[in-house]
């Protein structure tokens, strides 16, 4: 079988080629950092998310989360993850969080 998302060529159900777009990594709303590339990457609807829920969390954590949070993505996620935050610009307003929560449940 073609491998249509680079997460993963086991999809359940299966993805079809309509179900993969192209995302930039890092985000572009977020600034590049000096000399930085922004890669561009095929992925699923989910993974696509799931990385932008982990990038929220490194906004966050102002770094890397910690490694029981890390643990919780699949290690292409974690990689887009590791790759944005390294390659943002992180000197400016301009590096917001793709949504406003951090996750934790309203009290």
């Amino acid at each position: 079988m073609t491998q249509l998302c680079a997460c993963s060529n086991h999809h359940s159900p299966p993805v079809t080629e309509a179900e993969i777009d192209l995302h930039h990594y890092p985000a572009q709303s977020w600034p590049l950092a000096a000399g930085a590339v922004r890669k561009t990457i095929r992925i699923c609807c989910g993974c696509h998310r799931r990385a932008h829920r982990l990038l929220n969390l490194f906004v966050h954590a102002g770094g890397e989360p910690a490694p029981s949070v890390l643990k919780q993505f699949r290690p292409i996620e974690v990689e887009l993850a590791r790759y944005s935050w390294a390659n943002a610009d992180h000197s400016g307003p301009g590096h917001q969080p793709y949504t406003i929560s951090d996750g934790t449940p309203p009290p």
